[in-house]
C-alpha cells in the first residue's frame, strides 16, 4: 500500500494523474495551491506507511493521522462524487488509503503486548537481573514473548 499510495503522488507530480488542477471546490483559494497540498498529502502519507512497513511499532504514530485523514475525506469525496466535481476514478484512488487504514490496524493490534496497552520491543533484551519475580527456573525456560519492562520514569526508584 506504502508504494501504491507513493505512485499515486508520484503520478500527480509529474501529471499523469488524470486529475486536474484547476477544478473542484471554488473557495477562493487558489485551486493549483490545494492540488499540491493534495500531492504532498498523498506522498507523505505514502512515506509513512513505507516508515510503517519497515518499523511495525510506528504504527502507534500514523494510525491517528491516518484515521483522521480518512475519517475527514470519506464525507468530502462522497459529497465531490454526488455533486459531479470528482471523478468516479479520482474517489477510488482514496481507496488505496482505505486499505492502507486497514492494514495499520492489524499490524498495529499484532504489535500490542499482552496487556494491550504498549508496542511489544522487538529485539530488546530482557533485564532479568532487576526483575523481583525473575527465578533460576524461570530463567531457563525458553520465552515464546518478551515482556516489555517498564522503568520509573524519574531517577529515584518507585517506593
Amino acid at each position: 500500500m506504502a508504494v501504491a499510495q507513493l505512485t499515486l503522488g508520484m503520478a500527480q507530480v509529474v501529471g499523469t494523474s488524470g486529475a486536474s488542477a484547476h477544478g473542484g471546490h471554488t473557495t477562493g483559494v487558489d485551486s493549483t495551491h490545494l492540488f499540491n497540498e493534495s500531492t504532498a498529502w498523498n506522498l507523505a502519507i505514502g512515506l509513512g506507511l513505507l516508515w510503517t512497513a519497515l518499523r511495525p511499532t510506528a504504527t502507534s504514530g500514523m494510525l491517528p493521522v491516518v484515521s483522521a485523514f480518512v475519517a475527514v475525506l470519506v464525507p468530502y469525496s462522497a459529497s465531490d462524487l454526488l455533486s459531479g466535481s470528482a471523478t468516479p476514478g479520482r474517489v477510488f484512488s482514496h481507496a488505496l488509503l482505505v486499505v492502507g487504514l486497514g492494514l495499520l490496524v492489524l499490524v498495529h493490534s499484532g504489535n500490542r503486548g499482552p496487556s494491550g496497552r504498549t508496542p511489544r520491543a522487538h529485539g530488546d533484551a530482557d533485564d532479568m537481573a532487576d526483575d523481583i519475580s525473575a527465578t533460576p527456573e524461570r530463567a531457563e525456560r525458553p520465552r515464546t514473548q518478551r515482556r516489555v519492562r517498564l522503568r520509573p520514569v524519574s531517577k529515584h526508584r518507585a517506593a
